[in-house]
């Protein structure tokens, strides 16, 4: 699965394994017992593949990391010191998104209403339904909505 800002979804994306997880693989085979790897691609395509495979925070929806990281009091997500840097666009995306669902003010601050989406163990878009419906007295058309 890779997130997609552009359409704001997950989607299902075929990619070619690394040389990493293709060797991973292979060692697996024969572990416990005799065994055989049989790989169902060529050796060229293998020279082609990635070495490593693509990091998940580069890959992933930022909304519930940004979220958080805003809720720890970290005043600016883009200048933290990440082991491996998500992209640029992904974090702006992401604020954007906390944005328009008003749990980050305008001046990047962490709402009130985002401090209630931050202690749901939810992603944002889902935790606002139900807060917003808990909020209009929908509690229960809100949570049938998300199940």
């Amino acid at each position: 699965m890779a997130y997609d800002p552009a359409i704001k979804l997950k989607k299902l994306v075929e990619i070619w394994i690394s040389k990493s997880s293709a060797e991973q693989r292979k060692g697996r085979a024969g572990r416990t017992g005799p065994g055989i790897c049989f790989r169902v691609y060529s050796e060229n395509d293998f020279l082609d593949f990635d070495e490593f495979p693509i990091p998940e925070i580069k890959r992933a929806d930022l909304n519930s990391l940004v979220l958080q990281m805003l809720s720890l009091g970290l005043k600016d997500p883009l200048s933290f010191p990440f082991l491996e840097q998500p992209e640029t666009a992904g974090i702006n995306c992401a604020l954007k998104d906390l944005r328009i669902r008003k749990a980050v003010s305008d001046s990047g601050e962490i709402t009130l209403f985002g401090r209630g989406l931050a202690a749901l163990p939810l992603e944002p878009s889902v935790g606002a339904i139900l807060l917003y419906g808990s909020f209009l007295d929908m509690s229960s058309p809100s949570l049938i909505y998300v199940a």
